[in-house]
């Protein structure tokens, strides 16, 4: 697969994500949030939000989770195979992204096993390979910060806010959307999304001798 078209799919799945967020999230609400007594987040009652799947309401929340895995799976992949070309094999700012690549890669597998196999497996293994997927993102995220000050000379500054970045961004979303594994992911996506249209900034990689086009201009 060429550079463009990782990067097309980089987009395109990152943006399947974020934009079915809301609804994969009133999903788990409507299925199973107020009847444990969760409140739904806010922005609920900001927009009339239109009914894109109808059925039973735990029927319609799988749905969404496997499309939602699916997106993510294809985010990750197709990201992931950007990564090569743009680190170092071996180098650590390489195992670090890695490990926020793997955490995402994770997530999805576990919304697939939880909404896509829960009547053949317990779906609290799925739930479980979430959690520990975004812990990597946020884990991952410090050692970024590290790899980046030991091999490409980030200043003290852009070492933390890296590091806080994978925190940061988790727990907005959780904050923002009230639901996982949509909520963690949200903003990740965003800056994936990004990434995909602009090229990952060199200094992100520490490959500064190579130009990355943006999407609109790769051949």
């Amino acid at each position: 697969m060429s550079e463009r078209l990782q990067r097309i799919a980089v987009v395109a799945g990152g943006v399947a994500c974020i934009v079915v967020t809301p609804w994969f999230a009133l999903a788990y609400f409507g299925a199973y949030g107020r009847s444990v007594g969760e409140a739904p987040p806010p922005w609920e009652n900001w927009v009339d939000w239109p009914e894109l799947i109808s059925g039973d309401r735990v029927d319609v929340y799988n749905r969404y989770g496997v499309f939602f895995g699916a997106a993510l799976l294809v985010v990750v992949v197709a990201f992931a195979a950007l990564l090569r070309d743009a680190t170092v094999d071996g180098s650590r700012i390489r195992r670090a992204w890695n490990v926020i690549v793997g955490g995402l890669g994770a997530a999805a597998a576990g919304s697939l096993l939880e909404y896509g196999l829960g009547d053949v497996i317990d779906p609290g293994f799925g739930f479980f390979a979430e959690l520990l997927g975004f812990v990597a993102v946020v884990v991952g995220a410090v050692l970024l910060g590290r790899a980046l000050r030991a091999e490409a000379h980030l200043g003290r500054a852009g070492v933390i806010a890296i590091g806080a970045s994978g925190f940061v961004a988790v727990a907005l979303g959780v904050a923002a959307v009230g639901h996982i594994p949509s909520g963690p992911a949200f903003f990740p996506l965003i800056g994936l999304v990004w990434f995909g249209m602009r090229g990952i900034p060199q200094r992100l990689t520490g490959a500064a001798e190579r130009p990355q086009p943006s999407l609109r201009g790769s051949a």
